[in-house]
């Protein structure tokens, strides 16, 4: 399914990308590198279980 020319997985990481940045208050770089520190955490805790 497309909205003009936008593939649905594009605009659902746009709308996420958005909605974070908002409610974080941060630009888009901050919230990628929170999200893989995040991400990077996640994955230790279960490698170490």
């Amino acid at each position: 399914m497309t909205a003009g020319n936008w593939a649905a997985s594009l605009i659902t990481y746009a709308i996420a990308r958005d909605a974070a940045c908002w409610q974080l208050a941060r630009p888009e770089p901050h919230v990628c590198d929170l999200l893989a520190g995040l991400e990077a955490c996640h994955a230790d805790l279960h490698s170490n279980s």
